[in-house]
């Protein structure tokens, strides 16, 4: 008896980004498409960028967390304009388990 691997799920999730949020992950998807020269669309730029939040949270300092939640609070987010390259560079070089 074989057992069948679990299909991947999706679900079709609508949300609302911020613009600056949204202009930072437009940046990281071109970077990418750029340097991989594939399409990736922007759900899974913001589906990679999730999972890497989701996994490197242990690892934000007090400041940088109060820093994420300023961002509902109507603050204006600093983002460091070498972010979205250096993000894209570190995704690029992720191995997929």
């Amino acid at each position: 008896m074989q057992i069948q691997p679990k299909k991947q799920t999706w679900k079709r999730l609508t949300i609302v980004i911020d613009e600056q949020v949204e202009s930072k992950l437009r940046e990281i998807q071109g970077h990418l498409i750029c340097s991989e020269n594939q399409n990736y669309s922007l759900s899974k730029v913001a589906n990679m960028v999730l999972l890497a939040g989701l996994v490197a949270s242990n690892r934000l300092s007090t400041f940088e967390w109060n820093m994420v939640k300023s961002v509902p609070k109507g603050k204006k987010l600093q983002i460091d304009e070498r972010v979205p390259r250096e993000y894209a560079a570190n995704l690029k070089t992720m191995e997929v388990i």
